[in-house]
């Protein structure tokens, strides 16, 4: 699961990138795609759930749990918080994408220390031989990523505590949400964040008055969007459920960093730049090594 697990991720992140660039097209709508993005995930979830006949207890145990909700406002947040600092801090982009990979760091942590805390005690969990080594790993991660971004730092910050926010909220949503689907049916916990999403962003397009805004022009992105969503979401769920969330952090951004090469090589006519292609590679190296010894 481990090698096929990376390139669905690989293959999730390419999805997600297409359709967030679709709906950074229609800004004026962008709550609405938002929302058609968020469903078509959650309509395969309800299908599947439907598929499996999962009984009326086992979704009233999930519903029970005060972990749920931790996990709604966790997701609801780091959306929020990401659209934030991509609207105040829209000048250093690269500092936003620098703070989100510093979740190949902080996750590791939240799991290592959080998971009894919390009771994640039956989730997917790395057996590190010492605390030392789990150490000496995140120092490898760390060092990688300040080379791969020293050189693009640039741009003025206009809210800092913004940017410092978004890094912990997302790795903790991250780390929440996986442990959760691995404890629980995956795709019933999925389809009760999805629903949260969902009328989140279904409260902001009314506010907003979207609906007022969307027209034929808007249609056919929509069902693009909403087709690449009900494939990408499910295989997330699948991943998710079977990898441990360090890998799940990991490949996330390592998939980024390549999806962003392959994207500047094919619209921008750039070569890859050697260095960063260096950094990928070591990076997927010492994960590998991680894999080997946990």
């Amino acid at each position: 699961m481990f090698f096929f697990g990376f390139f669905l991720l690989l293959f999730i992140a390419y999805g997600e990138i297409f359709n967030f660039r679709k709906i950074s097209n229609h800004l004026e709508v962008k709550n609405i795609l938002t929302s058609i993005f968020v469903a078509g995930g959650f309509v395969i979830t309800l299908a599947i759930l439907a598929i499996q006949s999962v009984v009326l207890e086992n979704i009233f145990l999930v519903f029970e749990d005060w972990r749920l909700y931790v996990g709604m406002a966790l997701e609801i947040f780091g959306v929020w918080l990401t659209r934030k600092n991509y609207e105040v801090n829209s000048a250093s982009i690269t500092s936003i994408n620098f703070a989100l990979f510093l979740s190949i760091i902080l996750v590791p942590i939240l799991s290592f220390y959080g998971s009894d805390f919390f009771d994640f005690g039956n989730a997917i969990h790395l057996n590190y031989r010492s605390e030392q080594e789990m150490l000496m790993f995140l120092c490898a991660f760390g060092i990688l990523m300040i080379l791969y971004f020293y050189d693009k730092l640039k741009g003025h910050v206009n809210n800092i505590l913004l940017l410092l926010l978004l890094p912990l909220s997302l790795s903790s949503s991250l780390f929440w949400t996986t442990k959760m689907m691995q404890i629980y049916n995956g795709v019933l916990y999925y389809a009760a964040i999805g629903f949260a999403l969902l009328m989140f962003f279904v409260m902001q397009a009314v506010k907003n008055k979207e609906i007022e805004k969307f027209n034929s022009a808007h249609k056919k992105d929509a069902w693009v969007i909403l087709g690449i969503s009900a494939v990408i979401l499910p295989l997330n769920i699948l991943v998710v459920k079977f990898l441990a969330v360090e890998f799940v952090a990991i490949f996330k951004r390592v998939s980024q960093m390549m999806i962003a090469l392959y994207l500047d090589s094919v619209e921008n006519g750039k070569k890859p730049n050697r260095k960063d292609a260096l950094i990928i590679a070591l990076l997927l190296s010492v994960t590998v090594v991680m894999f080997v010894r946990t």
